[in-house]
């Protein structure tokens, strides 16, 4: 079966260039964000200030940043996902409900997990309950980040792999 595929990307920047947001150009790209398509598929990015020692949760104004992309960009073509999936969800549990609620119906949301969420795993002791509660399904993204998440006895983590940036040729020419 074809699906349809859009991407929403929420891209955290350096607040330390904030500065580049003289340009009006540049200014239009925030307020924004960026769409275009890569083979076949619409992508957006929505760009978000990180301020200084920032970790993963996002302020109220930044989720407002993000929500408010993601409605001017879903709402232009009235898209309804059958699934959503999140990369690096230790950063996308802060806004994940509120991208959901906006679609108006219930979509299941999978997580990929990277390193930098195993590392938020043992800094932030809520984020496992966000991680069980928000998440229909959390994979890895690779042997060794499963593993580590299997530590942290996530009810939600699924035995497969989901690789991502690895050439086919290295894992065999496995599809997933």
């Amino acid at each position: 079966a074809k699906h349809e595929v859009k991407v929403f990307n929420v891209y955290p920047h350096s607040y330390k260039d904030i500065l580049r947001y003289r340009i009006p150009k540049n200014r239009k790209y925030y307020r924004d964000g960026y769409v275009f398509v890569k083979d076949g598929a619409e992508v957006c990015i929505t760009e978000v200030q990180k301020l200084p020692g920032q970790k993963g949760n996002y302020f109220a104004f930044q989720k407002k940043h993000i929500i408010s992309h993601f409605k001017q960009w879903i709402g232009k073509s009235g898209f309804v996902p059958e699934v959503i999936i999140a990369h690096v969800p230790s950063y996308a549990y802060t806004f994940i409900k509120e991208l959901t609620d906006c679609l108006g119906q219930k979509i299941p949301v999978v997580g990929v997990l990277h390193k930098t969420d195993i590392e938020s795993l043992s800094e932030n002791k809520g984020l496992k309950h966000a991680l069980s509660s928000q998440f229909t399904a959390l994979y890895a993204r690779s042997h060794g980040i499963w593993r580590k998440a299997e530590a942290y006895s996530l009810h939600n983590l699924r035995n497969q792999i989901i690789y991502s940036g690895i050439p086919l040729d290295i894992v065999g020419g496995a599809r997933l």
